[in-house]
C-alpha cells in the first residue's frame, strides 16, 4: 500500500471542493460500477497480476472508465492500492452526503414493500436525521420477517410483530 485510505478520501474532497453535488454524484456512480466489475476474480487478478504491464491494464481500465475516474482508478493500480477501492468509495460517499445534507441508509426487508411504505422510512430518517436520506432498499427473502435499517452504522432491526411505528420509537434514540 503506498498511500493510506485516508489520503486518497482527502485528495477526492479537494477534487471535488469547487464542484457541483452532481459531479461528485456522477463520479461515485462511475466507480460503483467499476467496482463491480473487480469482484470478479480474474479481472481483479490481471489488475494485481505484476507481470501485466500498467500500459495492458490502462488499456483495458479506458474501456471501464473515463475521465476523473479513469485518472483515479489508474493511481489506485499504479499504487498497487485497488484493495481499497471499496473502502474509499464508502468514506467518499458519506464526506459527499455530509456535505450535500443527506444520509445514507439501508433498508433489508423481508417481504417487499410498496413504495407507500419505502416513501413513510424514509420521512422517519428524515425526522430523526434532519437529513435528507439516500435508501438502498433490499429484498432478502433468507429473512423470516421484519426488517433491518441502516442509517449510517446505527443498526436497527424490527421483526415481524412490529411495524413502523416500533421503527419510529427507536430512532428516538438516534
Amino acid at each position: 500500500m503506498k498511500f493510506p485510505l485516508k489520503k486518497y478520501v482527502k485528495a477526492l474532497e479537494e477534487i471535488f471542493l469547487n464542484k457541483e453535488a452532481t459531479e461528485a454524484s456522477s463520479f461515485l456512480s462511475s466507480l460503483d460500477k467499476v467496482s463491480g466489475v473487480f469482484e470478479d476474480r480474474v479481472i481483479c487478478d490481471f489488475f494485481l497480476n505484476p507481470k501485466v504491464s500498467f500500459s495492458d491494464k490502462e488499456k483495458l481500465l479506458k474501456n471501464l472508465s473515463e475521465g476523473i475516474a479513469f485518472s483515479f482508478l489508474s493511481a489506485l493500480i499504479k499504487n498497487k492500492d485497488l484493495k481499497l477501492l471499496k473502502s474509499i468509495i464508502k468514506k467518499f460517499k458519506a464526506s459527499s452526503y455530509a456535505k450535500e445534507g443527506k444520509v445514507e441508509a439501508e433498508c433489508e426487508y423481508a417481504k417487499e414493500i410498496g413504495e407507500l411504505k419505502k416513501e413513510e422510512i424514509k420521512n422517519i430518517i428524515k425526522k430523526k436525521t434532519n437529513k435528507d436520506p439516500v435508501v438502498n432498499f433490499i429484498s432478502n427473502p433468507k429473512l423470516i420477517g421484519g426488517a433491518k435499517l441502516r442509517v449510517s452504522s446505527e443498526l436497527l432491526e424490527v421483526n415481524f410483530r412490529n411495524d413502523l411505528d416500533l421503527l419510529a420509537e427507536a430512532f428516538n434514540t438516534y
